[in-house]
Formats: structure tokens, C-alpha cells, sequence
């Protein structure tokens, strides 16, 4: 997991990017999977609204911080969770 966060860190630096919006890129792209992930698996218990509000939460800065393939990996994951299309 550190890899992946310095690895994605470095990215938006390679495209130009100042250290604070990579440093916010890193954190979107890496910490907010795990959080989407339990969500939808507590979802999937039982619809509660405190985690609908979490799972907003975690998809939210996925979709701000502008990669789309990081929304991709996080709408595939919950997918994955919920069991649709499989």
C-alpha cells in the first residue's frame, strides 16, 4: 500500500503537477478504496444511512480528483462487493 501511494504521488509530478495536488491525488486515489469497499459490504447486510453517507464519502474525492481510472477501479470494486453482473 505505501508503494502504490508514493507511486501514484509521483505521477501527477511527472505531469507537472505541484507536490500539494499530488499529494492530494495520491490520497483520493489510494485511501479511499478500502473504506468503498466496507461500505458496500456492510450495505449489502443491511441499508443503513450512515453508510450510504460514507459510501458518498469514498466515491466522492475518487471522482474530484479527476482520474478516471481510479473511478473505474472503484466503481468495478463496488460492483465486485454487491455481486451485480456476476
Amino acid at each position: 500500500m505505501m508503494l502504490a501511494g508514493i507511486f501514484t504521488f509521483q505521477l501527477p509530478r511527472r505531469m507537472g503537477l505541484r507536490r500539494p495536488a499530488a499529494l492530494l491525488g495520491a490520497t483520493c486515489r489510494a485511501a479511499w478504496l478500502p473504506p468503498a469497499i466496507l461500505t458496500v459490504t456492510e450495505l449489502a447486510r443491511k441499508i443503513e444511512t450512515r453508510w450510504i453517507s460514507i459510501l458518498i464519502g469514498s466515491i466522492a474525492p475518487s471522482i474530484l480528483s479527476g482520474y478516471a481510472a481510479t473511478v473505474a477501479v472503484v466503481a468495478g470494486a463496488h460492483l465486485g462487493e454487491s455481486g451485480v453482473g456476476g
